[in-house]
């Protein structure tokens, strides 16, 4: 299943660019890198799977860039 992402502040990505989950797993491990300049605060953005059969499922997650 192909994960994409929403929402993300600038400057914010996603590593690696294109996450997905396996056939048989439950869970895809990914990171979200921020740029030195990016926008501080916490944000909301979401996430979709795209499985090969089926209807797409979108969920939301909140995360805090903060100053290093």
């Amino acid at each position: 299943m192909a994960l994409s992402f929403a929402d993300l502040p600038a400057g914010v990505t996603v590593e690696p660019a294109g996450p997905t989950i396996k056939k048989g797993e439950a869970e895809a491990k990914f990171t979200l890198k921020a740029a030195d300049d990016a926008a501080l605060g916490t944000f909301t953005a979401k996430v979709t799977g795209h499985p090969t059969a089926g209807a797409d499922a979108t969920r939301e997650f909140k995360f805090t860039v903060a100053k290093k």
